[in-house]
């Protein structure tokens, strides 16, 4: 019989178990929400939203006769584990602290020109209070322009004070395929089209700098940085 796979992604990560019980208990409008999503997806929502429990994975569609998965997944939670175990497997990148960074989502619409994904840096040397320096194209930390000055704000994750974020346009990320992009010209023919994914998210672990002085650049075989690269 044929099965749909429907992939729901909630947000940017920020989500906790018990978050809006006070308003299902307290709104009888939320109340309706919730019992209206329960009916639709054939399980109880507000069971792994407000106590974490797992539903039955499978549960009938009587629309279609197929079926749909009642497996929900933490997106980036699964991506932090994956940069995790790359940050442990591979040396180059094995100075990186796994707490130094938060992962988060974003839309990034699908079939549009964009980044997969981006890093963000946030601990580049202050000038002024609230203003930050950048490392030009000769190496050089400087002010970005006289006209044009950058704000990164501090983000705690805690008590610790995150060096850099890296966000996922996760639609596109999902729709990605190695033959659709220029980077297929790196790898044999033979390989997976899935390869362009974690192709992605080792590209934005190799930005995060040893130094913490950016944006680590992509450094090509003449020596000179890669123009396709963003700047720090």
């Amino acid at each position: 019989m044929a099965s749909k796979t429907y992939i729901l992604c909630p947000g940017q990560g920020a989500q906790a178990v018990g978050m809006g019980k006070d308003f299902h208990e307290k709104s009888p409008l939320v109340r309706d929400i919730f019992d209206t999503a329960n009916r639709v997806i054939g399980f109880d929502l507000s069971s792994i939203c407000f106590n974490q429990e797992t539903p039955d994975r499978v549960v009938p569609s009587s629309d279609e006769g197929g079926s749909v998965c009642g497996c929900m997944i933490n997106y980036t939670e699964r991506l932090r584990v994956l940069m995790q175990d790359i940050v442990a497997r591979v040396e180059p990148l094995s100075f990186i602290d796994p707490a130094s960074f938060s992962v988060f989502a974003r839309f990034g619409r699908t079939g549009a020109e964009g980044a997969y994904a981006t890093c963000h840096c946030l601990c580049m040397p202050p000038s002024d209070p609230g203003y930050y320096f950048w490392r030009n194209s000769n190496g050089e930390v400087t002010r970005r322009s006289e006209w044009f000055v950058s704000k990164t704000p501090e983000v705690y994750s805690g008590a610790r004070r995150l060096d850099y974020l890296i966000s996922f346009a996760l639609l596109r990320l999902c729709e990605q395929r190695l033959e659709h992009t220029r980077k297929r010209v790196h790898y044999p023919e033979s390989t997976e089209s899935w390869i362009a994914k974690l192709d992605a998210v080792v590209h934005e672990l190799y930005h995060i700098d040893p130094c913490k002085t950016g944006i680590r650049q992509m450094v090509r075989n003449d020596g000179k940085n890669s123009y396709r690269c963003h700047s720090p």
